[in-house]
């Protein structure tokens, strides 16, 4: 396989729909443990339709059409996709706020504003979304590091090698 073909596929996988279901699933598998398994399956459901399914759809359907690439590597293309996306992790968070799991509403939230940010940033620039995903994530790592050694919390040496 040549690097650029290692370079797509590399950029598919680590993509910011796919890049947050990975986040989901872990996020469900900490935090749902004392749910029943039907509401821990319709919570995967939803959080996979909010944060996969229908922000990449409208992507990958102007893909398709030959409107953009599946990357859509021209700035002037991107907002109509990030404000897409956004609904979608607005809706998402107002579904988990209801259904009573602050983590998850938590979660859509931080992924509504990031991406906010990137797409009014895209009026400017072209801001890498992989590297804002990554970097949100870095920060919210960074946080709860500054928590555990100040709050006083044991163990910190775990955090930190995390």
């Amino acid at each position: 396989m040549d690097q650029g073909r290692l370079a797509t596929h590399i950029s598919l996988l680590f993509s910011a729909p796919l890049f947050a279901l990975y986040l989901f699933i872990i996020i469900l598998l900490y935090e749902m443990n004392v749910r029943d398994t039907f509401f821990s399956l319709i919570t995967f459901l939803l959080g996979f339709i909010f944060l996969s399914v229908l922000p990449s759809a409208p992507v990958i359907i102007a893909a398709k059409r030959g409107e953009t690439d599946i990357f859509v590597y021209r700035r002037e293309k991107r907002f109509k996709f990030f404000l897409t996306a956004i609904i979608s992790y607005v809706i998402g968070a107002l579904v988990f706020i209801e259904m009573g799991i602050r983590e998850l509403f938590l979660f859509l939230a931080c992924y509504a504003t990031v991406t906010s940010a990137i797409m009014l940033s895209t009026f400017i620039t072209k801001t890498s979304v992989h590297t804002a995903g990554y970097c949100w994530i870095s920060n919210i790592h960074g946080y709860f590091i500054w928590a555990k050694i100040f709050i006083a919390l044991p163990d910190t040496y775990s955090c930190f090698m995390g």
